[in-house]
C-alpha cells in the first residue's frame, strides 16, 4: 500500500469508535495492514461454516447477514464484521451478502497476528477493543435468547487459568 493511501486508511479509521484509542502513529501501523475491498451486489463477504480469516469494516453500501439460512439483520456503514476472525479462526458463525455495492476495509488475520507478535501497542489496542465488540454481542444474544443455556466448562476450547 502506497504513503498516501496508507494515510487516506488512518484517516478513515481515525473517525471509527474501535479505533479511537489508537494515536496517529499507531493508527498509521494499523493502516499498513489494510486492504480495501470492493464487492458487487449478490456478493459474499463471508460465509457460515468458513474458516474465518480477516474482519472487515463497512465503509459503505449495505449488508445483509443470515445464519442457519435465517435473516439476522442488516449492516450499515461502519459495522465491524467477522472481528472473531482475528481472535480465533474457527468457523464464520454468519453468512454475509452486499445487498448494494459495497466497499469495505479488510484487516487479514495473519497480517495482524505479525503485527502482535511484534508486540505493537497499536496491535493489543485493537484486540482489546475487539473482544469488546464480541462481548457486547455476546451480552446482545444473551439477552435476546429467551432461555439462556448454561455453558459447560468442561467443553471450551480453552482453559483460563489464573494469573
Amino acid at each position: 500500500m502506497s504513503q498516501s493511501s496508507v494515510h487516506e486508511v488512518a484517516n478513515l479509521l481515525q473517525d471509527h469508535p474501535l479505533f479511537a484509542s489508537l494515536t496517529l502513529r499507531e493508527l498509521g501501523e494499523v493502516a499498513g495492514l489494510v486492504e480495501v475491498r470492493l464487492v458487487e451486489q449478490g456478493e459474499s463477504v463471508m460465509v457460515e461454516g468458513d474458516e474465518g480469516d480477516a474482519f472487515f469494516l463497512l465503509q459503505s453500501g449495505e449488508l445483509r447477514v443470515t445464519a442457519g439460512g435465517a435473516f439476522v439483520g442488516t449492516l450499515r456503514p461502519g459495522a465491524c464484521i467477522g472481528e472473531m476472525a482475528v481472535l480465533d479462526p474457527g468457523p464464520r458463525a454468519a453468512t454475509v451478502t452486499a445487498t448494494r455495492s459495497s466497499e469495505l476495509l479488510c484487516f487479514d488475520r495473519s497480517r495482524f497476528e505479525a503485527l502482535l507478535a511484534a508486540d505493537s501497542l497499536a496491535a493489543h489496542k485493537t484486540v482489546f477493543a475487539l473482544a469488546k465488540v464480541v462481548v457486547q454481542r455476546l451480552r446482545q444474544s444473551l439477552a435476546q435468547s429467551a432461555s439462556p443455556q448454561p455453558i459447560d466448562a468442561t467443553q471450551a476450547s480453552f482453559v483460563m487459568r489464573p494469573l
